[in-house]
């Protein structure tokens, strides 16, 4: 009786601790959210009767790449005070990083609630392509069916999800894998001057991988970073990043067999939330739709068979329980921003759809839904390449994991602003 006794009080006490640890990461997220809505509110106190603009969407409309200051939304501020001195509008920036379509459905009629918004300034979808938590609620809504084993395991997913403390846990055990397959002595190579020249090479190759599908390179610094991604797979053979960079490099080179080579391996050693691991499995699809429906089907057959491989050994994969074709998301996407559409229609809310400044499937989403629902949209992208094809280093608008920088979030706000005062700014 008394070792039941134990193992029960041993396993209260680890629920117990871990419940207030799930409270207090909440509690923590919750208190930094709050700051933010202050500090917006603060600015408002001080404007008679303002039009508030309120900016929605994920790490592009947080800022992520530059300091809060230089977001979109605040640089949007900005624009608004030196060109309109006795301006009554308030740009509120309630952008929250990892954040999916579904979630920003979920919390748009309490956020609508808090900020009474005049405008909504909208960019959604990018994230779905990984987060899916969320899916059921468009199967339901469409109607969609699904065996009864996919239900359980996608609501199953949803429930991790909203785990802060799974969250964390996952983390840790990723550092903790990590160290146990990689000895410290086997690590020094990352140290080194030339691997870190390789790595900066394959970041930056990534980022313009992200904006267009080939670039101009040069050859032989190329060469010497694959030389040097070569040799640390065999130093270290279970770090994925290796891999997924000479992948990116070989892809840029139109060397799509080798590159996929690289690309299968990296994605399946890969640790779970490992980002690199994540562009690698997006590389092999966008390989698969470069091939599409062209004569040469041998690479298509293969990365079908990597695919259904993949996705049966690793149902249980933390950023993704199931990946969904580009089809599923982009319907997904579509049918979250037409119930986003008619919520801030129906409240009689003014609205702007804006696409990603890199190359994402979803903007060709937001576009089509723009003109069916007759929604003002801005082009980010559009304008990018415009810049860029006139002569604009990419590298003086992006940092290398894809987001903005200050001035690239500033060509953004000229974007959104431009478009404000075209569709909206006579109702002020």
């Amino acid at each position: 009786m008394n070792m039941v006794r134990r193992i029960f009080v041993f396993f209260a006490g680890v629920f117990l601790a871990l419940f207030l640890l799930e409270v207090g990461l909440r509690l923590t997220g919750f208190i930094v959210q709050h700051k933010a809505n202050i500090c917006n509110m603060r600015v408002g106190k001080n404007i008679s009767n303002p039009y508030v603009v309120l900016c929605l969407g994920n790490s592009y409309t947080k800022g992520t790449g530059a300091p809060p200051e230089m977001s979109y939304p605040a640089q949007l501020q900005r624009m608004f005070i030196e060109k309109f001195r006795l301006s009554n509008i308030l740009v509120i920036n309630n952008g929250i990083g990892g954040q999916n379509s579904t979630e920003l459905l979920r919390e748009l009629p309490e956020n609508i609630r808090k900020f009474n918004p005049k405008l909504i300034v909208l960019q959604t979808g990018q994230v779905n392509k990984w987060d899916h938590s969320g899916f059921t609620d468009y199967l339901k809504r469409k109607n969609k069916q699904q065996s009864f084993a996919r239900l359980i395991a996608y609501r199953l997913s949803e429930y991790i999800y909203q785990c802060r403390v799974y969250k964390l846990f996952i983390l840790f055990c990723s550092q903790i894998t990590t160290k146990f397959n990689h000895p410290a002595a086997s690590l020094s190579y990352r140290s080194g001057k030339e691997y870190i020249k390789a790595k900066e090479f394959a970041d930056h190759a990534l980022a313009n991988l992200l904006l267009k599908n080939s670039i101009k390179m040069d050859q032989l610094e190329a060469q010497k970073a694959l030389d040097i991604f070569t040799n640390a797979m065999k130093v270290d053979p279970a770090f994925s990043d290796n891999y997924i960079s000479a992948g990116i490099i070989y892809r840029l080179q139109s060397n799509y067999a080798e590159a996929l080579e690289c690309f299968f391996k990296g994605v399946s050693i890969g640790l779970p939330n490992d980002h690199y691991k994540i562009y690698g499995y997006q590389q092999i699809r966008d390989i698969r739709m470069i091939f599409k429906g062209k004569n040469n089907s041998e690479i298509n057959k293969k990365i079908e068979i990597f695919i259904s491989k993949y996705n049966r050994e690793n149902l249980n994969e933390d950023f993704n329980l199931f990946f969904l074709s580009d089809s599923d998301v982009s319907e997904w996407v579509e049918s979250d921003i037409r119930e986003i559409v008619k919520i801030i229609r129906r409240d009689r809310i003014g609205l702007i759809l804006h696409d990603y400044p890199l190359w994402d499937i979803e903007n060709a989403t937001l576009l089509a839904i723009a003109d069916e629902l007759r929604v003002p949209f801005v082009s980010n992208f559009k304008v990018f390449q415009e810049k860029i094809s006139l002569g604009m280093a990419e590298e003086s608008l992006f940092v290398l994991d894809g987001h903005c920088n200050g001035r690239g979030y500033g060509l953004m706000a000229a974007n959104v602003f431009n478009e404000i005062v075209r569709e909206y700014y006579y109702e002020k």
